[in-house]
């Protein structure tokens, strides 16, 4: 049995030094703090700190914590030990002694009304009374699935809670409520009461298609773009996966995000002036966790013969990244690889660069591609006049913004840069194609309580 109690004391003491602090008692800190805006008619000090002890206590608990091991656990989580001290201070301290913003079994009563800057987070073992109000970012319930969480919130009659709320579970709403715009509601909505606002949705009525695709494998629990990385994927049960492609020096072709091996190897160097030998001489794991030591950066075809083995039948997505090294010849060696064998999965091509795209159709006319873009409109007009380009690739950001484009496209969306869970939930409300995330356990157990 791991004994990670000095952990959890370590902690414990960085809140009491954070809460002694005499900073606390300085109106402008804890503006900067909470990060509130300037020129309020009502002292935000009065109306949010003093008001409520618990309140200060709880962000500055939940801040020490974060800003402590946060960062640290993120990247060690898939070690045994870390993972249990990661559970452990969870217990212990955010849930056994902080609580929540509204702690466990909270009774909200009657025509209470509850306001919060940063929203207001309310135990699944709550119950909220008739006519109360709960405004801004509201989150009732969990998104958990594991015991001692599958509680029960209830939600009495004629509620009004605000917009953007989250409310997860099983959860018992009363007749008239009103659930502000934006919210996600999951589960037992009654029809006598009301989603109002745009987009609010009940995904109880909605069937979250949207594929899940492994960005460089599951690059959240093994270095990106290695063999772990997708045989973790492939584990996770993600629709797909999304690799990227190089040439070396000598013509192979090398799967790795960046243009260069610094990143993610012990060596330094552009693929483009390397040998496929000097290449396979890195270390492609330690950086990420000394468990992965001696990990090797590996070719298309080494990716290729993995997923067959495992007998994936999803959808592989190769990018080609071209748009900053014009790689003589890469787009036939691709395309000559992927014809070779009749694989278990199907694929998808896809690049920032268009010349790239049309080279690649000219080779393989009768494969999938897609346009990648950040948040330039202008790639996606483009994308939707060209006939052969099926897909279209957006940053989750232009991807949320877009509404009325997209809904007037033909083309397939599917949308990167997404891990948090309120982006998640905004994107299953949407419905795109495919979500591409480094955590495709995560999205997948989220998209199943929908």
């Amino acid at each position: 049995m791991m004994n990670t109690d000095y952990f959890v004391e370590m902690v414990e003491k960085d809140i009491e030094n954070l809460l002694s602090m005499p900073l606390w008692e300085d109106v402008d800190f804890v503006k900067r703090f909470f990060k509130q805006k300037q020129g309020n008619d009502v002292s935000f000090y009065k109306r949010v700190i003093l008001q409520s002890k618990e309140q200060r206590e709880h962000w500055g608990k939940v801040a020490m914590f974060v800003y402590r091991f946060g960062r640290f656990i993120k990247y060690h989580c898939d070690s045994e030990f870390w993972m249990k001290v990661y559970t452990d201070m969870n217990q212990q301290i955010l849930e056994g002694k902080l609580g929540v913003l509204l702690p466990i079994q909270a009774q909200i009563g009657f025509g209470t009304t509850i306001t919060h800057p940063h929203g207001v987070v309310i135990h699944p073992k709550a119950k909220i009374g008739k006519k109360c109000k709960i405004r801004q970012f509201t989150t009732i319930g969990t998104s958990k699935s594991s015991a001692p969480f599958d509680a029960i919130p209830e939600i009495g009659d004629n509620v009004f809670i605000g917009s953007n709320a989250n409310i997860f579970g099983n959860i018992t709403i009363g007749s008239n409520s009103v659930i502000g715009g934006g919210a996600v509601v999951t589960k037992s909505f009654p029809e006598n009461s009301k989603l109002v606002g745009n987009p609010a949705k009940n995904l109880n009525k909605i069937n979250v298609k949207s594929k899940i695709f492994a960005h460089r494998g599951a690059k959240s629990f093994a270095p990106e773009n290695t063999l772990s990385a997708f045989k973790k994927a492939v584990e996770s049960g993600a629709d797909g996966i999304e690799l990227d492609v190089h040439l070396s020096q000598d013509g192979f072709i090398v799967v790795m995000h960046d243009e260069n091996v610094d990143r993610t190897t012990n060596g330094k160097g552009e693929i483009k002036e390397l040998s496929l030998a000097e290449i396979k001489k890195l270390d492609a794991g330690s950086w990420f966790d000394e468990k992965f030591k001696d990990e090797k950066v590996p070719t298309l075809e080494e990716v290729l013969e993995t997923l067959h083995e495992l007998k994936f039948t999803g959808e592989l997505n190769v990018e080609l990244k071209t748009d900053k090294n014009n790689y003589e010849g890469i787009e036939e060696k691709v395309s000559g690889l992927l014809r070779s064998v009749k694989w278990t999965f199907t694929y998808i091509y896809s690049s920032f660069s268009f010349s790239s795209l049309e080279k690649m159709h000219s080779v393989e006319p009768s494969a999938e591609y897609a346009y990648i873009m950040e948040n330039d409109t202008e790639k996606m007009l483009q994308a939707e006049k060209t006939p052969f380009i099926s897909g279209i690739h957006p940053n989750v950001s232009w991807f949320l913004k877009n509404a009325e484009i997209i809904e007037k496209s033909t083309k397939k969306f599917r949308v990167w840069r997404t891990e948090d869970d309120q982006t998640l939930f905004k994107l299953f409300k949407e419905n795109p194609e495919g979500i591409f995330t480094n955590d495709p356990k995560k999205a997948i157990e989220l998209k199943k309580r929908m």
